[in-house]
């Protein structure tokens, strides 16, 4: 792991903790018990794991283990709330499939282990007037095409309705759509998808893990027969694209937006940027940029 993730991680423990009704002196020990866990941790681990058991370890101490629970329904509210005018956006578009891949992208910036606040109108305006840093959007859009069966890898809670009104505007019907297996920082789980109606575009999955990511060793039997029977794979977010980069199938297409200096150099490309790149095939990669 990055030493710049260990950082990351510090910080968002301590905003965790400082979210717990709890005595300072409490504070302190719990943030004791962190930097022990933290000095053990491996070099190779990747940050979902950790992300996953710092929630683990809230739940387990009685502590508060949906912190961003209002968090969560705020958002999943206000992109409900602008659903309307962001469709009639994607319906009279030139280009339906671009417009709203491209508010699906947006929807990625709702992330608050990467951020304490989420400028959210300004990412919407960005991501219509900006070149995407690797675009395989015209294989994505043929994949799709012919894929009889798609599954979609959700991130965050209001994000998701993004990804819903994408689905929405594919006009498909063989779409799972799964989420976490517990509340672990402002991830989606079945509760958040329920609420903002993703049933009515997709069949709606847990992965049975509390990872911020998708850890295929760590999932349910079922999303993991999903997973490898699926034509097309669709992964949102940082935490999906680390759990899954190394994973040996182009069948896999990462939509994300790199909102930290570790992935986008990973990727190759300037932090705050648009991606949507199609797993393992460097030689396109390549040639988009």
């Amino acid at each position: 792991m990055d030493y710049r993730c260990l950082q990351c991680h510090a910080k968002n423990f301590a905003r965790l903790i400082r979210k717990s009704n709890i005595p300072a002196e409490d504070k302190r020990a719990r943030m004791q018990w962190f930097y022990r866990y933290l000095s053990s941790v491996d070099e190779s681990t990747i940050a979902p794991k950790v992300s996953a058991e710092i929630y683990r370890y809230f739940r387990e101490h009685q502590l508060n283990g949906n912190p961003y629970a209002k968090e969560k329904e705020q958002f999943n509210k206000a992109l409900l709330f602008n659903y309307a005018g962001l469709k009639s956006g994607v319906e009279t578009s030139p280009d339906p499939f671009d417009r709203a891949m491209r508010y699906a992208l947006a929807g990625n910036i709702i992330d608050f282990g990467a951020h304490a606040t989420i400028p959210l109108e300004e990412t919407f305006t960005k991501v219509l007037e900006t070149d995407l840093a690797i675009d395989h959007s015209a294989m994505f859009r043929e994949d799709l095409a012919k894929a009889k069966s798609i599954l979609w890898l959700g991130d965050n809670a209001g994000e998701i309705v993004m990804d819903k009104l994408f689905i929405a505007s594919l006009g498909v019907e063989n779409v799972t759509f799964a989420v976490r297996g517990a509340p672990v920082v402002n991830d989606a789980t079945v509760e958040d998808a329920e609420f903002i109606g993703l049933n009515e575009v997709a069949r709606v999955l847990s992965n049975g893990n509390d990872a911020p990511s998708t850890l295929l060793d760590e999932c349910s039997d079922e999303f993991r027969e999903a997973f490898f029977e699926a034509d097309v794979i669709i992964s949102k977010g940082q935490g999906n694209y680390e759990g899954l980069m190394d994973h040996q199938t182009k069948r896999i297409y990462f939509m994300l937006m790199a909102k930290c200096f570790v992935i986008a150099e990973k990727l190759e490309v300037e932090k705050g940027s648009f991606i949507v790149m199609c797993n393992q095939n460097q030689d396109a990669k390549d040639s988009h940029r």
